[in-house]
């Protein structure tokens, strides 16, 4: 659980407050904070819920508060640079075909 002490914070939740609403003691979520141990699928549901956010944020695989997507170890090649460079140019409608596009290619 990379970010749930930064998420938890920054929205001003108390571990305590968090435990309780998700019916853990809040040594679990010290415990989760501190790596010792992970939370369930479950618990990282109902803490998303609780907390307002995604189970990406909470994993580390979203940046919380941008919704930007963090894939660990990735680098992207210069072509996939400038093809999001491109793509950023566009409105969201093209955007999407775009996208549609690709995804019958892919087929």
């Amino acid at each position: 659980m990379l970010n749930l002490k930064a998420i938890r914070e920054s929205k001003g939740i108390l571990q305590r407050d968090l435990a309780v609403a998700i019916q853990r003691t809040r040594a679990c979520i010290s415990q989760w904070e501190l790596g010792k141990t992970e939370p369930s699928i479950d618990d990282l549901c109902a803490i998303a819920n609780f907390m307002q956010c995604s189970v990406d944020e909470l994993l580390g695989r979203e940046d919380y508060g941008t919704g930007n997507v963090v894939i660990q170890g990735a680098q992207l090649s210069a072509f996939d640079e400038r093809l999001l460079q491109v793509v950023h140019m566009l409105t969201l409608e093209d955007q999407y075909q775009v996208l549609g596009f690709a995804q019958a290619l892919a087929k």
